[in-house]
């Protein structure tokens, strides 16, 4: 069993524990966004993301089984890389960009998450930093940041450990709003991200 971490005040769960994988280092298995590859990290024993299991898309499987990918929770995100050495110098990769290279043929210095930040299949990546129409911005000390604009007037929500969970955290606050200003047109008419589930 794996015990959840804390980022951004947000409590991160498995996508699959060690459990549902039968300690097996990788499992297919299908989901609402398509085909996956459960993959084990890398992590040593007594490590925080030890049988942590990450999501990639059944292409890219080789990517993940030529290298060592371990995973790093820190308190502000999570990060999944691998290090090499280059002539003599220690180089660190991270996963969500070389999954972007794999199927884009370009280099990019950010590379987003749109939904957990296990998950590592291509859908599920974005190079969009922000989107402010939705209400989630992109924050440089490394999360999601959630306001409602109204009025050139913003309101803050709150931090968001992906841009999906913004999304709902976004939803619920204008929700809330609605019921409290429901002669307000501009709150009325201010539309709901669409995610999966909505709140």
């Amino acid at each position: 069993m794996v015990n959840p971490l804390i980022v951004n005040d947000c409590e991160i769960r498995p996508l699959v524990t060690p459990e549902q994988a039968n300690l097996q280092d990788s499992v297919y298995g299908t989901d609402e966004y398509g085909e996956y590859v459960a993959c084990r990290l890398g992590n040593r024993n007594g490590a925080i993301m030890y049988n942590w299991y990450i999501l990639v898309s059944p292409r890219t499987l080789p990517l993940i089984q030529n290298y060592n990918w371990c995973g790093n929770a820190g308190s502000y995100n999570i990060n999944v890389r691998r290090r090499e050495n280059i002539d003599g110098k220690q180089y660190s990769f991270f996963l969500n960009k070389e999954v972007w290279c794999f199927f884009n043929k370009e280099t990019l210095s950010n590379v987003y998450h749109k939904g957990h930040p296990l998950d590592f299949r291509i859908q599920r990546l974005s190079t969009c930093q922000h989107n402010s129409d939705r209400g989630v911005v992109w924050h440089k000390k490394g999360f999601w940041q959630v306001q409602i604009t109204i009025h050139h007037k913003q309101h803050y929500v709150g931090i968001a450990p992906n841009l999906e969970e913004g999304y709902r955290m976004y939803n619920r606050a204008l929700q809330k709003m609605k019921q409290q200003h429901l002669n307000n047109l501009s709150v009325q008419e201010k539309p709901y991200n669409t995610v999966i589930p909505r709140f």
